[in-house]
């Protein structure tokens, strides 16, 4: 047979070099011949071709985009997620700004209020207290009686009024307290809660562990990019040869 290439394994008689497999590390292994194949090369472990199946998973190979397809998707993604993820984040900042300057407008207001009327109530205090009675016991029964009566009237009402005030300061403390711890303890919750979140958000993305790595047929576990250059560099030779 013209340009014939036959196997010096199985030399008793003339068995042409026509086979491949690509299985493994079995294409160390060269061109096969048709005993070399059923003897070594036979069962679903392995991906046997002929010459001209191999011609043409080159040429699929050649003209196959899905990788860098796949590749450039996965940076446009990364982009669209950048854009987003900041957006997103400038977006949080104004609208927690906007939210806090709205916060604080409120607690001027509503605990300046307290502030405000309390300071007036104790202030004005002064001038409700009924003034020092002295009673003329030289004066007639009657005006006497009056005058005291006046005078308890007066330290009565002030007594509940002063009660009032107290219980309603006491209320209002408590409340502002209450007001000042829940801020506290809530605000910390929040800063721990966008902590975790920028941390998750900021932490380098490993590709390996963002989800379970699809089945290798041939029992290998190659690091892709790696294994990429490696096939580069080997095809580079080829082309040089």
């Amino acid at each position: 047979m013209e340009n014939a290439h036959y196997c010096s394994i199985h030399s008793d008689s003339e068995k042409p070099l026509e086979f491949v497999c690509l299985s493994g590390e079995c294409f160390l292994r060269g061109l096969l011949c048709s005993d070399c194949r059923d003897q070594n090369h036979s069962g679903d472990a392995h991906n046997v071709l002929t010459l001209p199946q191999l011609t043409e998973e080159t040429q699929n190979s050649r003209s196959d985009r899905s990788v860098p397809d796949s590749l450039q998707g996965c940076a446009n993604t990364a982009r669209e997620a950048t854009s987003s993820c900041l957006d997103r984040l400038k977006a949080i900042r104004e609208s927690f700004e906007k939210a806090m300057l709205e916060a604080e407008e409120r607690v001027k207001t509503n605990l300046g209020s307290f502030e405000s009327d309390f300071s007036g109530f104790s202030n004005n205090f002064d001038s409700n207290v009924p003034e020092e009675v002295e009673f003329d016991l030289s004066q007639g029964t009657e005006e006497l009686n009056s005058r005291a009566i006046k005078s308890m009237e007066v330290i009565i009402k002030l007594r509940k009024v002063s009660q009032g005030l107290k219980s309603r300061a006491e209320r209002a403390s408590e409340a502002i307290q209450a007001r000042q711890t829940a801020l506290t303890e809530g605000t910390t919750r929040l800063m721990e809660t966008i902590s975790a979140t920028l941390n998750d958000l900021t932490q380098p993305i490993n590709p390996d562990k963002a989800g379970q790595q699809p089945e290798n047929p041939d029992g290998e576990n190659p690091q892709d990019l790696e294994e990429y250059e490696s096939v580069t560099e080997t095809n580079s030779e080829f082309r040089n040869k």
